[in-house]
């Protein structure tokens, strides 16, 4: 049976819908789910989209990126439930699925890129993080369609309109979720993909300095609307600060036990994480050519660099390497 891109997109649709759907809203809110629906649910009653509040009080543990979701989500159903507040964390799942089968890439051909969307979908980890209204799903998600869309146009070669601009307006929003790791993980793919290319010139191209420009002025536009808002701005930047300062430097309220967090990094790999060692085993990537092979060994080098270095921090935890999982998916298909 030949595969083409409408079968694909339907085998993505049924294993999506067969692993993310059933029971979504039949659990309560767990953890810190409380701390993504409330500040959605106030930002809908005050009307104030910059600066999120939770209880009433500001809340500045993390941007309102997710929290927009969330209230879109409340806001175009009419209704609050568990359920509608999870169908980001789902949707951006499938949207990052079929953005892997339904765009035309040179590399991987469509059958790699089915492969590598039902790796992403059934990965213990993005199961756990994707059927939860928490910021992991739809932050590895826009991590993995930054990256893959950079790589299909790099080899397309696409305009540099197309290579840099789109990329850079995903990674704004990232940011505006979470922060800049993502960014991080960005950069050291596509730095390695050119640097085995030797085309690192390339990241001087104005059109990525324009990009870079855009993620500034969208990111710290925010944070000064939101600084200006705030009654407790000196607070905002210093919780800001504790937050990266404490993932080098613990204190004993996030001392975490680092053996145990990277053996949890490395299980949301399951079941796919037997065939890592496959990445280095000619047989597999002989068929490769031209830019196709700075492509794969620079998205190898990344991942297990970003892998590494992320679980290196002395108060990691688990969920810090998701980001990473779009490449670890892309390799394995």
């Amino acid at each position: 049976m030949t595969l083409t891109r409408p079968k694909a997109l339907l085998i993505v649709l049924l294993f999506w819908a067969a692993i993310y759907l059933p029971g979504l809203g039949t659990e309560e809110l767990y953890s810190t789910e409380e701390t993504r629906v409330l500040p959605a649910m106030e930002m809908l009653k005050s009307g104030d989209w910059i600066l999120p509040t939770f209880g009433g009080q500001e809340y500045h543990n993390k941007p309102p990126g997710y929290n927009w979701l969330i209230a879109a989500s409340f806001a175009i159903t009419g209704q609050r439930s568990e359920l509608i507040a999870r169908l980001p964390s789902v949707a951006f799942m499938l949207l990052f699925a079929f953005m892997l089968v339904g765009m035309k890439a040179p590399w991987p051909n469509l059958s790699g890129r089915l492969i590598a969307a039902v790796v992403f979908l059934t990965g213990m980890g993005m199961i756990n993080a994707g059927r939860r209204a928490e910021i992991e799903a739809v932050y590895v998600a826009v991590t993995g369609m930054a990256i893959f869309w950079w790589l299909s146009a790099y080899l397309r070669g696409s305009s540099r309109w197309s290579l840099w601009i789109v990329p850079t307006l995903l990674l704004a929003y990232g940011g505006l979720v979470k922060g800049p790791i993502l960014g991080v993980i960005f950069y050291a793919a596509i730095i390695a993909v050119l640097f085995y290319a030797k085309r690192l010139k390339d990241l001087l191209a104005w059109q990525h300095l324009l990009g870079i420009i855009l993620i500034l002025v969208i990111c710290l536009g925010w944070v000064y609307l939101a600084y200006e808002r705030s009654s407790a701005a000196s607070e905002m930047v210093s919780r800001w600060g504790k937050q990266w300062l404490v993932r080098v430097e613990p204190d004993k309220e996030h001392s975490v036990n680092w053996g145990k967090n990277v053996a949890l990094s490395l299980a949301n790999l399951l079941p796919w994480l037997p065939l890592v060692p496959l990445w280095w085993v000619k047989r597999f990537t002989s068929g490769l050519e031209g830019r196709q092979v700075a492509v794969f060994k620079g998205c190898r080098l990344a991942a297990v660099v970003c892998f590494v270095l992320i679980d290196a921090l002395p108060a990691t935890m688990d969920r810090y390497s998701l980001p990473v999982y779009p490449l670890t998916a892309l390799l394995t298909g």
